[in-house]
């Protein structure tokens, strides 16, 4: 939904006293009816069947729910509360065909109960930035006496095989000056018991995690952790352990520096590419690694979540400790094996369509594909020889 129409939406509500119930359902998540398959950058783009957006920056308002105030920290995973859902946006057809929140404890052999709730994912209003009220998805941990409270959304969509995905987010600095997280604004910069200091301005013991899945050994990662320095990242394909060894699996993890002088603390557009194996990692636009050690093979789906529960790779979150995750959109293409069970999921399409392509990256306006070429026009072996040029010369580079 483009800004100036959510501004419409809003007022519309607002002059109506509408209900939480009369939220306008989003639009569609396609923005791209004439594209039969879409390119990403890179080495070797080649094509993708379908294209997803999800745009949390111009969710309507709602009545006596401005996106300003977050829910409750959940002090009872068992609860009823703890199953709710925070905004009539989590209600509507377009969110509840695309995604499911998970609600309840994982299973772990470590000290501390993860336990995911729905209470934990709400809108927030962006006061900072210029961002002029633009909203956005947050996700939160915190830490109980005896459990981590947490987050996960993961998508309905489980046959993806091979595909770009991409979303824009940060880990919300403490003491940010406006926030809309209150718990984040109120929150001190520095403070021993949980972590945080002006060089590190985030508790430590969560996992920010961004991903495919299909089981434990089939699985390819975007990781931050709250405990590393704000300028690292973690990228890897399951399994990166060995139990029999008791080592790590060589070249199926690394921990790197993000480049630019970038922080996780700041919106930035993280991108992993999933191909047939081959497994790259981005950052705004910026190609940071490669791997092809470990890249899954099955259909899968999509994760983003922030969990912590004590254990080595967390780290052990303080009591009243917590971690914010701002997530402004999540944009896809992908390919599918087969189809879902389900009636509105998507099928496998014939590979030999795709008179129209569109280019995802180097657009006029995020999620909003461009025609790259079009098999009737003149211009598409001009087309086709521009992004076999670009292919050629990357991977000339990364040889």
């Amino acid at each position: 939904m483009k800004a100036r129409d959510a501004c419409l939406v809003a007022i519309a509500l607002i002059l109506r006293g509408a209900s939480a119930t009369d939220l306008v359902e989003p639009t569609s998540k396609d923005n791209s009816d004439q594209c039969q398959c879409y390119l990403a950058s890179g080495p070797d783009p080649g094509y993708f069947q379908y294209h997803r957006f999800w745009d949390f920056r111009s969710i309507p308002l709602e009545e006596g729910n401005t996106f300003i105030e977050a829910p409750e920290l959940v002090t009872d995973y068992e609860s009823e509360d703890a199953k709710d859902i925070t905004s009539a946006y989590f209600g509507t057809t377009a969110w509840q065909n695309d995604w499911s929140f998970l609600s309840g404890p994982a299973k772990t052999s470590s000290s501390v109960t993860n336990a995911y709730s729905p209470q934990n994912v709400y809108i927030s209003r962006n006061t900072t930035d210029d961002a002029q009220g633009s909203t956005y998805l947050t996700l939160r941990a915190s830490r109980a006496d005896d459990f981590m409270s947490t987050a996960q959304i993961t998508s309905n969509q489980q046959n993806l095989l091979y595909a770009s995905l991409r979303t824009r987010m940060r880990v919300i600095p403490n003491g940010l000056s406006q926030s809309s997280a209150p718990s984040a604004g109120d929150r001190p910069v520095s403070n021993p018991d949980t972590g945080s200091s002006a060089s590190h301005p985030v508790d430590e013991g969560a996992v920010v995690g961004f991903f495919t899945y299909h089981s434990d050994t089939q699985e390819s990662d975007i990781e931050i952790l709250t405990g590393d320095a704000t300028d690292q990242i973690r990228y890897s394909n399951q399994p990166d352990y060995n139990a029999k060894t008791d080592s790590m699996v060589p070249g199926a993890s690394s921990q790197l520096t993000l480049p630019g002088g970038k922080r996780y603390t700041e919106w930035i557009e993280h991108r992993l590419d999933w191909y047939e194996g081959t497994i790259r990692w981005w950052a705004d636009g910026e190609l940071v690694l490669n791997k092809t050690t470990n890249t899954p093979t099955e259909p899968s789906g999509l994760i983003m979540n922030l969990w912590g529960d004590g254990g080595f790779w967390s780290g052990n979150m303080s009591v009243g400790g917590q971690v914010l995750v701002g997530v402004e959109w999540v944009e896809v293409v992908f390919n599918v094996s087969g189809g879902n069970p389900e009636e509105w999921s998507l099928e496998r399409r014939d590979e030999d369509v795709c008179k129209v392509g569109c280019r995802i990256d180097e657009v006029k306006a995020v999620g909003f594909p461009e025609v790259e070429y079009d098999s009737g026009s003149a211009a598409m072996v001009a087309h086709l020889a521009h992004w076999l040029l670009i292919s050629t010369t990357l991977s000339i580079i990364l040889s």
